[in-house]
């Protein structure tokens, strides 16, 4: 059959079994192997995947991610071809993904971080979520969670009881952010709500409120950088790093229960000292 033909009818049984941009990255993977070689599905090959490959990382010099995601729809083109009998096994099924280096976390810039909170001052609900977020290092979920009742003021704690995984703990927070929070609370409107933080309809924040209340004094501040709620939690991890404290006692206060995922903070708070470094010898 011709492979146009089968084009077509792979397109037409996978329906809406994958989003739409999945859809043109398999039609993208597809289109680009066999413009680089426009031979029939039977002729193709281990050599003719690993030539395919080699083109696109030297000649092309597509990423690693890149030629992966492209591996993953020529490969997902040809099992469908062995599940309809147009062929009997896949070529792309001896290929492995190639490695992809893990980029490490990307903490917000300092100043960009101060100048977010003096362009939220004028509005203390704003300023308080902003310094919530950059003390505790919670997840937006966790943020939207909070109750009144959650904050014990004896031990300047904060009780996070929809941590991901389904456990509680406790995250501690600063004299500056419980003075902003208590300054908050004064002008907070009454509600049968529980939430600390409320929205205009006096009930609790959604994520998407969330959003909008970073998204805002970020396009402030700094319209060209981008600044993600996740940074801050970045920024929290690199910052303790920085303090030396153990890798144990962020994971617990940060929720994370793979410690590995706490230790890339390590590499990013050593690349950090290295860029002040060479800034300080010029």
């Amino acid at each position: 059959m011709n492979i146009n033909n089968i084009i077509a009818m792979f397109f037409r049984d996978i329906g809406n079994k994958y989003a739409e941009l999945s859809k043109k990255k398999l039609d993208s993977s597809i289109e680009d192997f066999f413009t680089f070689r426009n031979i029939n599905i039977a002729e193709v090959n281990k050599k003719v995947v690993l030539d395919w490959l080699h083109y696109l990382k030297k000649d092309r010099s597509l990423k690693p991610s890149s030629i992966n995601s492209m591996l993953w729809g020529i490969r997902t083109f040809f099992d469908y071809c062995v599940e309809e009998n147009f062929l009997e096994e896949n070529p792309f099924r001896q290929i492995k993904p190639l490695k992809v280096e893990k980029a490490l976390p990307r903490p917000i810039n300092n100043k960009i971080l101060f100048a977010m909170k003096d362009a939220s001052s004028d509005n203390i609900k704003y300023r308080t979520i902003i310094e919530v977020f950059d003390c505790t290092g919670v997840r937006i979920s966790e943020l939207v969670g909070i109750d009144l009742s959650d904050i014990k003021w004896d031990d300047r704690i904060i009780l996070i009881r929809n941590a991901k995984g389904g456990f509680e703990r406790f995250v501690p927070f600063t004299s500056k952010c419980g003075e902003l929070i208590k300054e908050y609370l004064a002008i907070r409107p009454k509600s049968k709500d529980s939430a600390l933080f409320l929205n205009q309809t006096k009930t609790r924040y959604s994520r998407r409120g969330i959003h909008y209340v970073i998204t805002k004094y970020r396009q402030l501040v700094t319209p060209h950088n981008r600044v993600t709620l996740h940074m801050f939690r970045h920024t929290y991890a690199t910052r303790l790093k920085e303090k030396e404290v153990s890798t144990q006692i962020i994971g617990a206060l940060m929720g994370i229960r793979d410690l590995r995922n706490v230790e890339i903070y390590a590499n990013c708070s050593n690349k950090l000292r290295k860029k002040r470094y060479e800034k300080y010898k010029r």
